[in-house]
């Protein structure tokens, strides 16, 4: 149950609730003023070293003093559980304003990169600190005023780090939560500085340009892994109408070494900027034939299951000054004198495939009784679609060439304006470090219908879906599965009623939407549907 005053503090309502506790809105108890106050789980409350830690980190944070820093007012306990009252920033986070509307426009995460950037930069050189913990969901948009850059506040400014050492799933301080945007040296967890900000600022602000992170989904060990090794993605790859001089800011900005970055993120944002206005004089990067990660192109895009391989091929060597390495230096290392080496391998990969050819060809003549009838001709056992022919030749070096390409292509989602995440633009999209297990796209008798997600983590789900037309808002509930493909979600009722609940039902089928004492609100039958 929501109290009515904490510690003198009179609560007007509920703003959110996080895995670390719950935030109100508040009426100061002698000043004409309404403040934000963060009540934290009582599971925090009993660890006596994390509570040392977090007043701690409280007073340190009470002295900053920025005007893009989220300012701490006050901090105590409250029936066992410790709280701060920090300033009340009307207006949305970052995350919650991608969900409901998508991305951001360039020239608008250009604007919040140059006012956190601001912030983590006098952190950093006032009283050396670091953040630890910047995403969209730290990242508070004031209202929009025409005319007017929007306002941005950064919040949780080192709170973060203290609930990171007292709770965290490692020893390295790594919270699911933040997983999209570490960077490998609290991954490796070596010293820090103001870079490892910048990365975290460079993946958020990656997210906010094409409505995913930089790397996943996927698994948590995966997502850390490509933090760690895959090469930078493009963010023109994800979203069409990019400048395409973003993808060279974001490269440097994401380096997996803190020395090959932006010096500070001031340097990073003035990049950004001039990224948005420069013409494009380098060449898109081109992917090698045969090898190379899958790119994830403008919707509906072919997207593969691992973090690992989502992101962009890798761009060709550069020399000093960015100048493009010939083709034959890049590849071979030793100029034109790599010729005769290449036809070499391209001759011995030719014998390979025949040998493979006729090993198949055998396999199939004892597999299907030595020349049995025309049925056993395919010597990979696959039938060819009716009114489709294919010599058997082709067929069998394509089947042996690439096994693994059909079940990349048959484990992408299918459902149009879908990528890995879920619906492009719309709330019915999975979180970084969420994989997606379900897209579901409806129709209504009368036209429209929905867009629905199921998205997991570490075992859980969540329901997002969204009306096709209207506004575009969404709804995010936590949901169950039986393990036969169907989860159900529940909206409680806001007077407590349960016979007003409303519960989602979602399968294959489509989405089923009924009250808590059974009435039937909508039937939607599935127009297009994936399932993982």
């Amino acid at each position: 149950m929501q109290p009515k005053e904490i510690s003198g503090y009179r609560v007007v309502r509920r703003l959110g609730a996080g895995g670390m506790g719950e935030v109100f809105l508040v009426e100061h108890p002698r000043l004409p003023r309404q403040d934000a106050l963060k009540l934290l789980g009582p599971q925090l409350g009993d660890d006596p070293s994390f509570a040392t830690r977090f007043l701690r980190e409280a007073d340190i944070l009470a002295g900053l003093r920025h005007p893009n820093i989220v300012t701490i007012h006050d901090r105590g306990e409250y029936e066992g559980r410790l709280w701060l009252a920090m300033e009340y920033v009307e207006g949305e986070d970052a995350a919650q304003y991608l969900r409901t509307r998508g991305p951001l426009p360039p020239a608008m995460v250009a604007d919040v990169i140059e006012q956190v950037g601001s912030a983590l930069d006098w952190a950093w050189s006032e009283r050396r600190l670091t953040h630890r913990d910047v995403k969209p969901g730290n990242i508070l948009l004031a209202p929009v005023r025409p005319g007017r850059p929007v306002g941005v506040k950064l919040a949780d400014f080192g709170i973060a780090k203290a609930s990171d050492e007292a709770s965290s799933l490692t020893a390295t301080g790594v919270a699911v939560g933040t997983m999209a945007y570490l960077a490998p040296e609290v991954i490796e967890g070596n010293p820090l500085d103001n870079r490892a900000d910048e990365y975290s600022l460079a993946c958020a602000a990656f997210e906010l340009l094409t409505g995913t992170p930089p790397y996943g989904p996927g698994s948590p060990s995966s997502v850390l892994m490509a933090h760690l090794q895959a090469p930078v993605p493009d963010p023109a790859a994800r979203v069409a109408g990019i400048p395409p001089g973003l993808a060279r800011v974001f490269e440097r900005a994401l380096a997996k070494q803190p020395r090959d970055r932006f010096p500070d993120n001031a340097a990073l944002a003035r990049a950004f900027r001039a990224a948005l206005t420069a013409p494009s004089s380098a060449p898109a990067p081109t992917p090698h034939v045969g090898a190379g990660p899958t790119v994830i192109r403008p919707t509906p895009p072919p997207t593969p299951p691992s973090a690992y391989t989502h992101a962009a091929p890798p761009v060709p060597a550069q020399g000093l000054a960015g100048t493009p390495v010939p083709a034959s230096t890049a590849v071979g290392g030793v100029g034109a004198g790599t010729a005769p080496a290449r036809n070499g391998r391209v001759w011995a990969l030719a014998a390979l495939v025949a040998v493979l050819v006729i090993a198949l060809l055998v396999v199939g003549y004892l597999a299907f009784g030595r020349g049995g009838d025309s049925a056993s001709a395919d010597p990979t056992g696959t039938p060819v679609p009716s009114g489709t022919t294919a010599p058997a030749e082709t067929s069998a070096q394509a089947t042996s060439a690439a096994p693994t390409g059909a079940s990349e292509t048959a484990s992408a989602p299918t459902v149009p304006g879908t990528d890995a995440y879920g619906f492009v633009g719309s709330p019915a999209r999975c979180a970084g470090g969420e994989t997606l297990q379900l897209a579901l796209l409806t129709s209504k008798a009368n036209g429209g219908g929905s867009r629905v997600v199921i998205c997991g983590s570490a075992g859980e789900f969540t329901y997002r879906g969204a009306q096709i037309s209207g506004d575009n808002s969404g709804i995010t509930l936590t949901a169950t599965g039986n393990g036969a493909g169907v989860f159900r979600a529940v909206n409680r009722d806001a007077k407590g009623k349960d016979k007003d609940d409303t519960i989602y039902t979602v399968s294959s089928g489509g989405l089923v939407i009924t009250r808590g004492d059974g009435r039937a609100v909508s039937s939607e039958p599935a127009r297009s549907v994936w399932t993982r």
